[in-house]
């Protein structure tokens, strides 16, 4: 039974229990129908879905294509058609299945972007600092 927070320190101790905190860029892994493959990622609280570099989901073998989805370029404002593929994505331990768009990110810092989709079902503490 939790008890009930009796100060603001309290409250916080409450909140942040049993809750593993990631940085801005966390080592993932993502495994596909073939393989899989360790990564950095960026931890994107702003991306409503995960993206996943093209040449890594060939790598891991991503796919079958569950549809295709327009998505706008938060850089560019240009709109653009892109695949979407289940993945299996592993940080901290914590697995999870969810539907990633593929694009080419070669010319991005990062080949793989975690969105809400995958950070919402998870228990994490995002800490810019870390």
């Amino acid at each position: 039974m939790t008890s009930i927070p009796q100060s603001k320190t309290d409250t916080v101790n409450v909140l942040t229990e049993k809750r593993e905190t990631i940085g801005l860029i966390e080592e993932i892994t993502i495994k596909g129908l073939t393989g899989e493959k360790k990564v950095l990622a960026k931890i994107d609280t702003g991306a409503d879905r995960t993206s996943v570099d093209n040449e890594i989901a060939a790598e891991v073998g991503l796919g079958p294509v569950n549809k295709t989805v327009k998505v706008k370029s938060s850089v560019s404002g240009e709109s653009k058609k892109r695949l979407v593929v289940d993945a299996e994505i592993i940080i901290k331990g914590e697995h999870h299945t969810v539907p990633v768009s593929i694009s080419d990110r070669d010319h991005m810092s990062y080949e793989v972007i975690v969105g809400k989709d995958f950070l919402k079902k998870c228990n994490f503490l995002i800490d810019p600092l870390k």
